[in-house]
């Protein structure tokens, strides 16, 4: 795979520890992870995702990402811990479905593409649109 992104430094939120990685856009880095594995990050130090199985499915993730949210990065800046995905589930295009994807990527033990789209594709956002419409009547 052909890597034509820039190489930063991010300093770990938590560690303080820096690590190299491609930045993808404005805001995401897809680092080399532990056992193998990819990770993503954004660039304020917080991780988004462990355990991704191949590089370029971590590449291919930062993108899909980077499409929907990158309004929305600034945020970040501020609020590195800031859970994103759920605040702006109302707002982006296809949101409740992509939360949804999003959320069961989270309780994955490994992160593939493949499983993604599937899980994606089975996706319907109606759990977190029900549950947020029984919250609001009590």
């Amino acid at each position: 795979m052909k890597i034509d992104y820039p190489i930063i430094a991010v300093k770990h939120a938590q560690t303080q520890e820096k690590s190299l990685g491609w930045l993808i856009g404005d805001c995401l880095v897809v680092m080399r992870g532990p056992k193998n594995s990819w990770e993503l990050w954004n660039k304020y130090g917080t991780t988004i995702f462990r355990n991704i199985e191949t590089q370029e499915d971590a590449f291919e993730l930062a993108l899909w990402i980077n499409d929907i949210y990158s309004s929305y990065f600034t945020l970040w800046k501020e609020y590195p811990e800031l859970d994103l995905f759920s605040m702006t589930m109302w707002t982006v295009q296809e949101g409740l479905k992509t939360y949804e994807t999003i959320e069961k990527m989270r309780t994955l033990p490994k992160i593939s593409l493949r499983l993604v789209n599937s899980i994606y594709n089975q996706s319907t956002g109606k759990k977190y649109y029900w549950n947020y419409m029984k919250e609001c009547r009590t």
